[in-house]
């Protein structure tokens, strides 16, 4: 129960994660706007959006529901060790650069969660999976990923925060393949 009890305080930190992609400042030159949220959702609240939308958009593509949900669930968990690091905003060496570091970081920090419960490798291993996007399983909830963020963009403007939408369109459009959820993102453009 103590090492229970330990993944548990690592879970809960995520409700305190802020996402910090919500409130940023354009560096010179970039074409994006500073984005102003109050009170901005946290890594918990992404994940059960995400997870929620994995379970009803599973049997859409008659794919395994249970390990989307799981997927879904634990795929920003080395954010209640790392914090949410965004690099979407940055280009070139700078960004390969970031996304090397939060990839060994994220890594290491996974490996240290579950190595702590029984079972835990069925854990990093969907993690794993995950990160190299190796199934359809894996691939669509990548994509629910980037869908989510538009949605959430498109919840904080319509509730008055200072945030573009389209920001968030543009990233996502190329990453978003299945033509169901293209549809799904087109309709958040509307």
């Amino acid at each position: 129960m103590e090492k229970f009890f330990e993944i548990m305080q690592t879970i809960l930190k995520l409700k305190a994660t802020v996402r910090t992609g919500w409130n940023k400042k354009p560096r010179k030159n970039e074409k994006w706007k500073r984005r102003v949220v109050k009170n901005a959702e946290s890594v918990a609240d992404h994940s059960f959006s995400i997870s929620f939308m994995a379970m009803l958009v599973a049997e859409m593509f008659n794919l395994d529901q249970l390990k989307m949900i799981k997927m879904a669930l634990i795929h920003d968990l080395a954010e209640s060790v790392t914090g949410d690091i965004v690099t979407e905003t940055e280009r070139g060496a700078r960004k390969r650069k970031m996304e090397l570091k939060k990839q060994v970081a994220e890594l290491s920090v996974m490996e240290s969660i579950f190595a702590k419960i029984p079972g835990g490798n069925e854990y990093l291993n969907l993690w794993i999976e995950f990160e190299e996007q190796s199934t359809p399983e894996a691939r669509i909830v990548r994509q629910l990923d980037k869908i989510e963020a538009v949605l959430q963009a498109r919840y904080y403007k319509d509730s008055g925060q200072r945030v573009q939408p389209e920001e968030f369109l543009s990233t996502a459009r190329p990453l978003i393949s299945e033509p169901l959820l293209k549809e799904l993102l087109e309709l958040c453009d509307e």
